[in-house]
């Protein structure tokens, strides 16, 4: 019989494409991991802030081979945790983002 260790798709090759300060930070893994697992058609993020997890899921989408969409929606006022972003993440930023395509 034999015993293999699973080692979940974030150890074997995932490398963020995209890393900024967040409180996400260190679930990243997680989130790649979840949405490789899942599989999920539609993902719907509210609250992008400044988008680590938003593209850590688009990421693991395309490196996956998960044919699905993927929207990220923010007012980018911030709250009482986050306060406003001192600037806001511009669709240039999506459209330079190795892998990652837009419709906008």
């Amino acid at each position: 019989m034999e015993t293999g260790i699973y080692f979940p798709p974030s150890i074997q090759r995932f490398e963020p494409k995209r890393v900024v300060f967040s409180t996400w930070i260190d679930h990243i893994c997680f989130a790649y991991d979840l949405v490789a697992a899942v599989r999920p058609k539609l993902i719907v993020e509210l609250g992008v802030y400044n988008g680590l997890s938003f593209f850590t899921f688009c990421q693991s989408m395309v490196e996956n081979d998960i044919d699905g969409v993927a929207y990220g929606i923010d007012c980018w006022e911030g709250d009482e945790r986050t306060r406003r972003l001192p600037t806001i993440p511009s669709m240039k930023t999506v459209r330079n983002t190795p892998g990652i395509t837009t419709g906008v």
